[in-house]
């Protein structure tokens, strides 16, 4: 024992002083981690900071381990990533559209859209793919904005959650963001060594987005920084960069997974699944036993046999040997073998009854139901299979209500942006007050029947023919009609169809409009007829 401490000693010495602090942070977090967790895991135990008591999600190892878990499962686990897949799908499908009725308001959010940096950010179908999976594996996103400080552009980016090491807040809100601090590695590609040189730990704040609503007051009360720009370290003469959150599954400053609840489920039936093929390969492992009279040279020629054959299936060496031995065979014995089929009991209906148990957890704690969540129309119904479950159509509505948000306001901060570079009024051209709304929509989730749909597109346009009032413009009502036949772009087919210089329907003449009351029967009594 003396001579084991007095080398320790010694090599402690000559270790070099890099090593020496690594090693002590090291200890010091294993130390820290260790005692947390077991804080955690005691009643009675509340963590304690300046800022009061901390929330599970603002807890920064729970956190880590739940993100780490999060991704983990989201790329091994079939029933997580199916999960979350199913929710990408139905919040976005083939992806969202937006609309605004002031021109000038249209054309800075296309010119938006279109941009390169933002299609691979907001814009492209598989982008917003990109943000679903995000916001649920992770728990939180942090999209950052590049705003030309000529022209007021907007180009987006996403930083990973893991770089965001503090929320710096309002002192008399804490739920209102200034700052947030990123550490983040930097490095520059080296032609010459054909490799990353130069890496580096970089310490950066970026202020959040609502801080350019407090810029023109600024000019009006120079040096005061209601919500704090001043102590931005991205900000160049040409470019000024913001932040901001969003965030799911919390109440607190940060965001965990959007199923952090099923996380130790997933774990469970995920090990229960993998033991269970460890058993059926057992099982697997021998087929066959055979009793042979005699002593080992007979043993020895009855393996050798047996070995023979199992080599020539995989090397294909022997005489007119295949790929692997043909079914229906006779094996031939004698009396002094005997070859009998191996029976196991592998207990697999209680194996599968357990598994159900497992899967139905994970579909309470994702809103989705087990049919859905597994693909197994065996605990399925008719109704379950052509129809969605209510509580799981609402989870769904959900989702592209908060995606809904989320676009809303990325459109309000460009057109604000637009504003205060000068690059949009605040009146229209006729002085009015000029209408800053941009309507999103989503496709919808449920897919509609299209005879009882035209069913009732039909009854409209009747019951609209026989007031002689509109219900519905035309322009909307044909966008409907081109939707639920699946026309990816309806604006330009709404062009095509000139519906802006057609005439109103009670409008046209008694022959041309008796014509389309009879094609509205038409319709209405076929669909009438498919429906029955």
């Amino acid at each position: 024992m003396a001579l084991t401490n007095l080398i320790n000693r010694a090599v402690w010495r000559i270790t070099p002083d890099a090593f020496k602090k690594d090693m002590m942070e090291y200890v010091l977090n294993e130390v820290r981690e260790s005692t947390v967790s077991q804080m955690l895991s005691e009643p009675g135990w509340a963590q304690l900071s300046a800022a009061g008591v901390y929330g599970l999600e603002d807890n920064e190892i729970v956190r880590q381990d739940a993100l780490a878990a999060s991704r983990y499962y989201w790329h091994r686990d079939p029933l997580y990533k199916r999960a979350i897949t199913l929710v990408r799908n139905y919040t976005f499908g083939r992806g969202v559209s937006w609309n605004a009725t002031d021109d000038d308001v249209k054309a800075i959010i296309q010119e938006f859209w279109d941009d390169p940096d933002n299609r691979r950010t907001l814009s492209r179908a598989t982008a917003q793919w990109e943000l679903s999976e995000r916001i649920q594996a992770h728990g939180e996103l942090f999209p950052v904005f590049f705003v030309n400080r000529f022209n007021g552009h907007v180009k987006t980016s996403i930083v990973e959650p893991e770089e965001i090491g503090e929320i710096v807040t309002d002192p008399n809100d804490r739920r209102k963001p200034i700052y947030y601090r990123r550490d983040h590695t930097q490095r520059r590609f080296d032609w010459n060594a054909g490799g990353y040189t130069g890496v580096a730990t970089k310490r950066d704040y970026y202020p959040d987005w609502e801080a350019p609503a407090t810029q023109v007051e600024q000019k009006r009360q120079p040096g005061k920084d209601p919500l704090g720009v001043m102590h931005a370290t991205v900000w160049s003469k040409r470019t000024a960069v913001y932040m901001h959150q969003w965030k799911v599954n919390s109440h607190g400053k940060r965001g965990v997974p959007a199923y952090f609840a099923v996380l130790p489920w997933v774990k469970v039936t995920k090990g229960f699944l993998e033991d269970r093929a460890t058993i059926t390969l057992a099982a697997a492992t021998y087929a066959f036993k055979q009793k042979i009279k005699g002593g080992a040279n007979a043993l020895a020629r009855a393996v050798s046999t047996w070995g023979s054959k199992v080599f020539d299936r995989y090397t294909g060496t022997g005489a007119g040997s295949r790929e692997r031995p043909e079914g229906g065979r006779t094996f031939v014995e004698n009396e002094a073998s005997d070859l009998q089929q191996m029976q196991f009991d592998t207990r697999s209906g209680a194996a599968y009854q357990d598994a159900r148990i497992f899967r139905q957890m994970i579909a309470a704690g994702t809103d989705i139901t087990e049919p859905d969540l597994t693909g197994d129309p065996s605990v399925g119904n008719l109704a379950s299979m052509t129809a969605m479950n209510g509580p799981q159509l609402k989870g769904f509505e959900s989702w592209q209500q908060y995606f809904k948000d989320f676009y809303t306001d990325v459109f309000d901060f460009v057109i604000r942006m637009a504003i205060i570079h000068k690059r949009l009024g605040p009146n229209d051209a006729q002085g009015n007050k000029r209408d800053l709304t941009v309507e999103v929509d989503f496709p919808p989730i449920v897919t509609n029947d299209l005879p009882q749909f035209m069913g009732a597109i039909a009854s409209l346009i009747t019951a609209q023919t026989s007031a002689g009032q509109r219900y519905i413009s035309d322009r909307r009502l044909a966008t409907y009609i081109l939707q639920a036949f699946g026309e990816n772009d309806v604006e330009l087919a709404l062009e095509e169809l000139g519906l802006d210089e057609m005439p109103e329907i009670e409008h046209l003449p008694d022959s041309v409009a008796d014509t389309i009351e009879r094609a509205l029967e038409v319709m209405e009594r076929e669909s009438q007829r498919v429906l029955a």
